[in-house]
């Protein structure tokens, strides 16, 4: 079968079936018309989609059916709990004290396995094939340690702290899997691995099949990550804790992300920093007829985000006793919200105080509601009610994994003189409520700040 030529294979990467050269095994000619660019697929298979041999051999056939109109490159999990019981023996063995590298070593063998299992299952069927294993001189992923690499003992998504040395990445994944592709060859990659840029073998963490994905869908240039799990897509609630449920059309990366890092493990929340606006991602059911357009679609990508509300607002405190543990408090702070048809820009509470935020001009009003209540709500004490808020919102998926970044962020708006009425934090978001007239210096403050607290784009909402 032919070559596609060398030179068609560039150092920075293009969408590979924009390429094809009329001799290439697809037959997609480069100029030709009538001739569609073949789309670039990373197909990633979980542990439990293989854990079945026969159901293997079936997923191989649909990989041969997809790579009939798409370029395929397949990342493969360990094959059932495949990644756990190795870990659980290297341990014992080892009396409780196994080495690290010693036990990632034992830990690669399920992923190794599994690629090389996979490969067969398409070469017997007639495709062509290579198992894609750390040592290999085509093996793409290098990345530095960050920090511990211990390996958890049970399957979660674990937060190992690793970083991309995408330069030589690239540079591999072109040599490599582009060139492999473009001879009509399906890579099977090994999830999980990675070498660092000594060549010594490590790990992305258990989960990290899910971040080899996305790592190498931004390396190659690719137009699509698919994420089959034994799950129709994202459902809408645990079906462990809710019964059958049905499954969510459309996620922005947002809201996965929010999902994932709440606990839930569809997806390995550190593969949706390798998301890019280049290519799009979908997590479906190992049975989905389509791959490319079933389950769900997982839109966006990350970049930090600063928003401003251009309505003046007003603070309405209550100051009580042991609010925290009164069952009513925010139970009736949302029937009046409901009742009077007031939207709330921000809640916090403590033991001895809540405070919530509504449009400047109904703030008065809110306060005599309130008042009108006080002997309906004992653990009431008083209520306080400041004007001329302004409410600003920056975030940012880095600020988990950045420290002291609150600090980064208020210490220059003292510096200005600028009063920070409250802040109120979750994972990724830090929302600021400072005085009306100090909105526009705040606005300039946190701009500025965007890329001193590691962010490489802000978005302005």
């Amino acid at each position: 079968m032919p070559k596609r030529p060398d030179k068609i294979i560039k150092a920075d990467p293009e969408p590979l079936g924009n390429g094809k050269s009329p001799e290439s095994p697809h037959g997609a000619g480069e100029t030709g018309a009538g001739f569609k660019p073949r789309d670039l697929l990373v197909v990633k298979f979980g542990g439990k989609t293989l854990e079945d041999p026969a159901r293997v051999g079936r997923l191989a056939n649909t990989v041969l059916t997809m790579a009939q109109d798409h370029d395929i490159i397949v990342v493969v999990s360990a094959m059932g709990d495949q990644t756990s019981q190795l870990i659980q023996t290297g341990t014992q063995a080892a009396l409780g004290h196994p080495d690290p590298q010693d036990l990632i070593a034992i830990a690669a063998q399920g992923e190794i396995t599994s690629a090389h299992v996979f490969k067969a299952a398409l070469t017997a069927q007639g495709g062509r094939a290579a198992a894609i294993v750390p040592g290999d001189p085509r093996w793409p992923i290098v990345v530095q340690e960050q920090g511990s690499k211990a390996l958890a003992s049970t399957k979660v998504n674990q937060q190992l702290t690793v970083k991309l040395e995408e330069p030589v990445s690239r540079e591999r994944a072109r040599t490599g899997l582009q060139r492999l592709v473009a001879e009509g060859v399906i890579p099977v990659v090994t999830g999980f691995l990675a070498e660092t840029v000594g060549g010594r073998l490590t790990t992305l963490g258990r989960g990290g099949s899910d971040i080899t994905a996305f790592m190498l869908a931004k390396l190659c240039a690719a137009q699509q990550v698919i994420i089959v799990t034994d799950t129709p897509g994202i459902l809408k609630a645990d079906p462990k804790l809710v019964g059958p449920t049905a499954h969510v059309q459309h996620l922005t990366i947002e809201e996965i992300d929010s999902i994932a890092k709440a606990g839930a493990q569809v997806l390995h929340p550190k593969s949706l920093e390798y998301k890019t606006d280049k290519f799009k991602a979908r997590v479906v059911h190992y049975d989905e007829p389509d791959y490319p357009t079933g389950g769900t679609e997982i839109s966006g990508f990350y970049r930090a985000l600063l928003r401003g509300n251009n309505e003046n607002l007003a603070m309405v405190a209550m100051v009580g006793v042991d609010l925290l543990n009164s069952p009513r408090v925010l139970g009736d702070l949302g029937i009046l919200a409901k009742r009077a048809t007031l939207p709330l820009y921000g809640i916090s509470l403590t033991e001895g105080f809540l405070a919530f935020y509504v449009s400047n001009d109904r703030g008065e009003e809110v306060c005599r509601i309130l008042s009108d209540h006080l002997e309906d709500w004992p653990y009431v004490k008083s209520i306080i009610l400041r004007k001329g808020v302004a409410r600003l919102n920056i975030a940012s998926h880095k600020f988990i994994d950045t420290p002291g970044v609150l600090e980064q962020i208020v210490r220059p708006l003292a510096e200005e003189g600028i009063n920070v009425l409250e802040v109120i934090t979750n994972q990724s978001d830090i929302t600021l409520f400072v005085d009306w007239a100090d909105r526009h210096k705040t606005w300039t403050i946190l701009k500025r700040l965007a890329t001193d607290v590691n962010m490489e784009d802000i978005f302005q909402g």
